[in-house]
């Protein structure tokens, strides 16, 4: 009896899901059809809707595990569509350089684990090897963009409006996760920097759509910060 709830239950977990991919996808195309945004970034939308439904339905199986895989997957859709941007504006306007410095060190915290212990890993075929080629490549796009914006297009940073306080937050949060870190690693360090990155990986997003005039900035000029970025946290909770 109980297996056959437990059987329920995990049928019913993987219909969600992929209610949920087929919701954003139709968001997606509605977004695509309303906005007319240039070809590269539909061309990045179809990429990686496509690289997740492919890691979802034939690395993993369908194992609900993936959910993790997916989740940086989106985090990387992110990082894409802030370089594509950059690269069709010729501008830097509205990327905040302290935030992405936060992102590149969540992704170096991630990646000392991921990289040689499994603790943390999911528990299907793409925590193997396509959980950490996509933080990779997420490290990549956050270093070029932390380059254009601090040498190569330096003029257009509005650095006098990016403000977040980056030194205390990670302080604080790599403080408190050394007091409350998980211990799936079984090394405490590492499980410390683990749950330190998904602790202020977010914070300079929240930061500035909490100040007055910065949602609208962020909302024109950086769309794909406050629409994809969000998301990956949301899986992995």
């Amino acid at each position: 009896m109980l297996l056959h709830v437990g059987l329920h239950t995990l049928r019913s977990e993987f219909q969600s899901f992929e209610a949920f991919l087929t919701m954003f996808a139709t968001n997606v195309a509605q977004l695509i059809s309303k906005k007319s945004p240039p070809n590269k970034v539909m061309l990045a939308y179809a990429l990686f809707s496509a690289a997740a439904l492919v890691v979802y339905h034939f690395v993993a199986n369908g194992e609900f595990s993936a959910i993790l895989t997916l989740a940086v997957i989106f985090q990387c859709l992110g990082f894409a569509l802030l370089a594509v941007q950059v690269l069709l504006t010729g501008s830097t306007a509205g990327i905040s350089a302290r935030a992405l410095a936060l992102d590149a060190w969540s992704l170096c915290f991630r990646l000392s684990s991921t990289l040689w212990l499994h603790g943390y890993l999911p528990v299907d075929a793409s925590g193997d090897f396509v959980f950490q080629a996509v933080d990779v490549i997420s490290l990549v796009l956050v270093f070029w963009l932390l380059h254009s914006l601090l040498f190569e297009k330096r003029r257009s940073y509005q650095e006098e409006q990016d403000t977040f306080p980056t030194t205390p937050v990670v302080v604080g949060c790599l403080i408190l996760a050394g007091l409350f870190h998980a211990d799936m690693n079984a090394r405490p360090v590492f499980d410390t920097l683990w749950m330190g990155w998904q602790a202020f990986s977010s914070a300079p997003l929240q930061f500035c759509l909490s100040c007055g005039s910065s949602p609208t900035r962020a909302e024109k000029s950086s769309p794909s910060l406050v629409t994809t970025l969000p998301l990956w946290p949301s899986l992995v909770l």
